[in-house]
Parts: C-alpha cells; structure tokens; sequence
C-alpha cells in the first residue's frame, strides 16, 4: 500500500468528518432570524 493511497483516504475521511461536523453545527445552531 502506498502512502499516496493512506494520504487520499485520510483527505476523504477528513472531509466526511467536516461536512458532518458542519452539518451538526447548522442543526444544533437555530437561525438567528425571529426568537
């Protein structure tokens, strides 16, 4: 296994963990406009 092959699946599995991690912020954080 090439480390060019570990590099590429630990970006995609970062970028899972951001967008789920952006997607839980947008939930939990209620919109500002209204009370």
């Amino acid at each position: 296994m090439k480390w060019t092959d570990i590099v590429s699946a630990i970006s995609s599995v970062v970028s899972n963990i951001i967008a789920l991690a952006a997607l839980v912020i947008s939930l939990r954080r209620p919109p500002r406009h209204g009370r």
